[in-house]
């Protein structure tokens, strides 16, 4: 569809959101105004609304390293009493991104605050710091384990990994094409089958909270 209203009128079962972020808010409004649930790509929206933004139960938001198999494995069998610390780090060379910004970087290393709290609980952010293109967020969560957010733009390539410690064990997991990918399909398949799996609106609202208590820190 070329028309969003002919789209809507078109009474769909579902939307997928994929358009610029600035835009999500509208086009969610409109999927709610016509109660047809939506999965949104990240982030839900570019900044945190003021008030408790309504949403309806089947709603979605894309962060799909939820769905990548091993962190599904360590959520199920971690024990948050035993992790210390967790460091989840997005690296990629800012030259090669036309328009990278902190702002940008912090939207898109959204995925890995939302897997911070998904595998850990909870969270505050305690602490933000940046030299150059390099930025590092702390989050302590409730349980008491400290992660830290670490935003890298001046690496040559890009990529993605996550360490988790208990102080004698660490386990880490490097995040290739190769382990992302299957978890888009996999993403999709849970908010078409209507799973209670994937990101819900309340807590992609607490992983924009925290964007946004970064981009004071800085």
């Amino acid at each position: 569809f070329f028309d969003e209203q002919k789209a809507w009128d078109w009474l769909p079962d579902a939307a997928v959101i994929a358009t610029p972020a600035p835009t999500h808010r509208s086009i969610h409004m409109a999927a709610l105004k016509h109660a047809v649930p939506a999965l949104i790509e990240k982030p839900l929206y570019v900044d945190l609304p003021v008030s408790p933004w309504p949403h309806l139960l089947g709603d979605r938001v894309a962060y799909n390293l939820r769905f990548v198999a091993r962190f599904k494995r360590l959520r199920r069998l971690i024990d948050l009493s035993t992790v210390k610390t967790a460091t989840f780090t997005l690296r990629c060379d800012k030259s090669t991104w036309p328009g990278l910004s902190y702002e940008s970087m912090l939207l898109e290393a959204s995925h890995e605050i939302d897997l911070a709290l998904w595998l850990l609980g909870p969270a505050t952010l305690v602490g933000a710091a940046s030299v150059d293109d390099v930025w590092m967020l702390l989050l302590r969560h409730n349980a008491g384990a400290l992660s830290r957010i670490e935003l890298n733009g001046c690496f040559g390539g890009y990529d993605r990994y996550v360490s988790l410690s208990s102080g004698d064990h660490t386990s880490m997991v490097w995040l290739t094409p190769e382990v992302i990918e299957p978890s888009y399909k996999k993403e999709l398949a849970s908010f078409l089958g209507g799973v209670e799996f994937g990101c819900n609106v309340p807590e992609a609202l607490a992983v924009l909270a925290i964007c946004e208590q970064a981009r004071k820190w800085r």
